[in-house]
């Protein structure tokens, strides 16, 4: 029962603390269009003022948008300068935009200087930096064209499990996913 209990209070904060992480980045400058859903935890770094994330997007679990690059300490260290002095003070940074209806796969990370078209879908475990056109999928590290988002739909598209009822229990949902995988 204890148990029960804790486990359901460490899911409200991780609910909390997410709705909270939007809301900052939100207050802070980050764009966000119309329709986009967030799924899980995502990672907005310091400077959420430099993304933007256009309308019908979904981002799901553990996405890290990166604003800055501190890695120019190393070259900076090895010229002379020490890190107490230049840690913070020194900084590569660049944008991160999204287009509309874009999906991002779980663990994709994206780098400064980085501009995604519309119509994507980012496959999961990605490392996104630079100009990505529309209407394809991309993955991989780092990311690289997969296919067209045409090719993906005539792929997928006579796969689809449809689900018709949204408030499934986990036992039905089940049922479902198990009878589709078995055609």
């Amino acid at each position: 029962m204890l148990n029960k209990f804790f486990s359901l209070l460490y899911k409200l904060l991780i609910k909390c603390h997410r709705a909270q992480s939007l809301k900052n980045a939100i207050q802070q400058g980050m764009k966000v269009g119309q329709k986009t859903k967030f799924v899980g935890t995502q990672v907005f770094g310091s400077e959420p003022y430099l993304i933007s994330i256009g309308s019908n997007c979904l981002l799901t679990d553990n996405i890290a948008f990166n604003t800055h690059d501190g890695g120019i300490q190393v070259p900076l260290i090895s010229e002379g300068s020490d890190l107490p002095t230049i840690y913070s003070r020194y900084s590569l940074v660049g944008r991160v935009e999204l287009g509309d209806n874009v999906f991002v796969g779980t663990r994709t990370i994206f780098l400064p200087n980085t501009k995604v078209g519309s119509n994507v879908v980012i496959a999961a475990g990605s490392v996104v930096k630079g100009d990505i056109p529309s209407n394809i999928v991309i993955g991989g590290v780092p990311a690289r064209e997969i296919c067209t988002i045409e090719d993906y739909y005539e792929k997928h598209i006579n796969n689809l499990l449809i689900i018709n009822n949204t408030n499934l229990s986990l036992d039905s949902k089940k049922k479902l996913v198990i009878e589709h995988l078995l055609k």
